[in-house]
């Protein structure tokens, strides 16, 4: 094959790459739902007002309260920071620390139903993914 149509296949297919999969050469669309944190930023440092962003692949997200039945492939995902946890319905979801704690933070990003039990992929595994970061400890001033 001639280099310059070669070339030109090589750039159409990877402009049909998927985000995730450029940005993660290990993520594979496999049909199954997934969840990935995409900010803050692993590393980051953050105050006590501040948002998690995630990509969700396979998965629709929807209200619990607009979309209470339980359906396949839809719900919401939970934030979860150790034994406390907040409710996203959407892509990004704004998170209020109060502890005024400096510490490293670990997040956990994961799909729920509207029943908010955890979304499972078919190996049995719930969907969740799982970011850390430096909290500065300075507590949101909205949430007091």
């Amino acid at each position: 094959m001639p280099v310059r149509p070669l070339l030109l296949a090589v750039l159409l297919a990877a402009a049909c790459v998927n985000d995730k999969a450029a940005d993660d050469t290990a993520f594979v669309d496999d049909g199954e739902p997934h969840v990935f944190i995409v900010s803050p930023a692993a590393g980051a440092t953050v105050s006590g007002c501040f948002e998690v962003e995630v990509e969700v692949y396979n998965f629709t997200l929807v209200s619990p309260v607009e979309s209470p039945d339980v359906a396949a492939g839809e719900g919401h995902w939970h934030a979860v920071f150790g034994p406390r946890f907040f409710d996203c319905e959407g892509a990004t979801c704004a998170i209020a620390l109060t502890d005024g704690v400096a510490a490293d933070t670990t997040v956990t990003a994961l799909l729920v139903g509207s029943d908010h039990n955890a979304v499972e992929n078919s190996a049995g595994d719930e969907v969740e993914d799982e970011r850390t970061f430096a909290y500065d400890g300075e507590p949101c001033p909205d949430a007091r």
